[in-house]
């Protein structure tokens, strides 16, 4: 169902409070600012969990909006979505209004007084107007989760959750910082930057001059061991900031991709299965999920690629004998773990025209089965996108070891000097 609300002028600020409560982290509402029918089908990707800079992305607008449908159709949560219609194009409401199996509710705002007939129109025909009674106005301009002043912590103990911190730049993250925590976590938080700062410092200083050739490798270990004790994303974020300020006074400018960033650090070589899911689910295209979850699963490039789609259970084949949901090979069982089954649902959706039940799962460009030296390819591409141990008999050479860890972290370093 697709509705809408009209804030005529803005006066009610809608939009910003919207905004605000996106920002503020909530897991049950996403704010998309489309414009066009190509922008809108990225935005929605990514509100389902999608990263548009990996292996697969989609190269065109009619691609990326068939993802949008198959992943509607194969996700089981719901991704309520708020639309900020300010520059909104007409064309893209029948587009939401059709998707199949979309699940959730999609509701727009929109300015009657800026918006364009045509918008308008297409609202009136595809939608439907709520009025801003209270309990709907309340409802969008709540913002839990967002650190207010009056947050208690007792002096003596650190926060028993990391405060949620700000992505700002790092020449403007501390004043970012003090103005989104409380006075309280704020001192907390300013001590792990100050404490990161130091450690960077003394480290660097510390170790011999390795040389030009060797010098990202020692930054490397640095930054591995500078964010080994970090509780979570938004200490790591913290300890690379600091880290960032640190590398600047000795030389270097170090940029980070925060995307990348926060989805790898801190996080071992054994993620557990809701970590996995999430990596998985990454990606758009279909066909690389089910080989990210074939992979995560225990199985190699060669097995994968000679898997017919009669042996996938659950998805192509009914299972008379629990587990439902497994893949037989030879007289091997794997269950699939219900995690992992959106990617077989949407690589059925989206394969349901030219994927006979009996014949290869995977298939090349011609239609022939997939080459299992493509698997490969596919597996340690995943493994460096990714971080997930999906090939494990691959690792980069031991010269390229500090670099691999960086570039999968997101991280990458320029001498200044």
């Amino acid at each position: 169902m697709i509705e809408y609300f009209d804030d005529p002028g803005g006066e009610r600020g809608l939009a910003e409070a919207a905004a605000k409560h996106a920002r503020a982290g909530s897991n049950y509402v996403v704010l998309l600012r489309p414009t066009r029918p190509a922008d809108l089908a990225r935005e929605v990707l990514q509100a389902f969990g999608k990263r548009l800079d990996l292996s697969g992305r989609p190269t065109s607008t009619s691609r990326a909006w068939d993802l949008v449908a198959i992943w509607n159709q194969a996700l089981d949560t719901k991704v309520p979505m708020l639309v900020n219609g300010e520059f909104l194009d007409s064309s893209c409401i029948p587009l939401m209004t059709d998707l199949p199996g979309r699940r959730g509710d999609v509701t727009v705002i929109v300015d009657s007084l800026a918006a364009t007939k045509g918008l308008m129109r297409a609202l009136q025909q595809h939608a439907t107007r709520l009025e801003l009674d209270e309990p709907v106005a309340t409802w969008l301009l709540q913002t839990q989760d967002v650190p207010s002043a009056e947050s208690e912590h007792d002096e003596d103990q650190r926060p028993a959750q990391f405060p949620r911190c700000p992505t700002d730049a790092f020449p403007f993250f501390l004043p970012a910082l003090r103005r989104s925590l409380s006075a309280r976590d704020f001192e907390y938080v300013y001590g792990i930057y100050l404490q990161a700062f130091s450690q960077a410092k003394l480290m660097y200083l510390r170790e011999p001059d390795p040389g030009p050739d060797r010098q990202i490798d020692s930054i490397a270990v640095l930054l591995k061991q500078m964010l080994a004790d970090s509780v979570d994303a938004h200490e790591s974020l913290v300890r690379i900031r600091a880290g960032e300020h640190a590398l600047l006074h000795l030389g270097y400018l170090l940029r980070v991709d925060l995307n990348r960033f926060h989805h790898t650090a801190g996080v071992g070589t054994a993620p557990p299965i809701e970590v996995a899911r999430e990596r998985i689910n990454w990606y758009t295209d279909p066909k690389w999920a089910v080989v990210a979850a074939l992979g995560s699963m225990g199985m190699d490039a060669q097995a994968i690629a000679y898997l017919n789609a009669d042996q996938v259970y659950g998805a192509w084949n009914e299972a008379s004998t629990p587990p439902k949901d497994r893949i037989e090979t030879s007289g091997v069982r794997w269950p699939i773990p219900s995690e992992y089954m959106p990617a077989f649902k949407a690589y059925r959706h989206d394969q349901a025209s030219s994927l006979p039940a009996q014949g290869p799962l995977l298939r090349n460009t011609a239609g022939n089965r997939i080459a299992s030296k493509t698997v490969k390819s596919m597996l340690r591409a995943i493994a460096e996108e990714t971080g997930l141990p999906v090939a494990a008999h691959w690792s980069p050479p031991a010269d390229q070891l500090a670099t691999h860890w960086m570039r999968a972290h997101g991280l990458s370093l320029t001498p200044l000097t």
